[in-house]
């Protein structure tokens, strides 16, 4: 009896781990760096867990949906260029939706470069919506926000997502109580 609840108990925390990784194949990140007094870069990071893909920034109607970032809400900044990711997207034709279609299957890099237009508003917000898919299944699509106070001495305060342990900023992670003290 004593054998077939521990059998039991571990069943149910894999389900459960297993579970929580499904719920959030996709994660987050948003760092934002002074290149000089007035221009700057922000970095996002999408960490695409094994076996997942991200659709891309550009794809055809009545497919998934492609990933969008909208910084409408930033303050005190111009952007300059377009986003950019750090690579090529996969392009191949989806069994699932019937088309082709573009999508990173491991974690991706964008950049996007911006002027400070007045410091003393300066602020980054970055919401992005997203879908992912593995090959049994697809999350259905996500919206998240990421923010940064930026401050043109070179060096960006960044703040939490929102969510603690989704911190914008390697600090928050190196300072986890600073970080659960700071999200709401």
């Amino acid at each position: 009896m004593k054998r077939i609840s521990i059998i039991a108990l571990v069943c149910m925390l894999c389900a459960v781990m297993a579970s929580a990784q499904m719920t959030n194949p996709i994660r987050w990140r948003m760092s934002v760096k002074m290149d000089n007094a007035t221009e700057g870069t922000i970095t996002l990071r999408a960490a695409i867990t094994d076996g997942w893909h991200l659709y891309g920034l550009s794809l055809p109607e009545n497919g998934p949906k492609p990933t969008k970032v909208d910084f409408a809400k930033s303050t005190g900044i111009k952007l300059t260029g377009s986003l950019t990711p750090a690579r090529k997207p996969i392009v191949k034709h989806d069994d699932m939706f019937g088309m082709k279609l573009s999508f990173w299957a491991e974690d991706i890099t964008f950049t996007q470069k911006f002027k400070v237009t007045d410091a003393s508003k300066a602020n980054v917000e970055a919401t992005i919506s997203f879908m992912g898919c593995n090959d049994e299944n697809c999350m259905p699509p996500k919206t998240v926000t990421l923010k940064s106070a930026v401050t043109p001495s070179g060096k960006a305060k960044e703040k939490c997502s929102g969510k603690c342990g989704n911190c914008s900023h390697k600090s928050c992670a190196a300072e986890s109580n600073k970080c659960k003290s700071s999200c709401k």
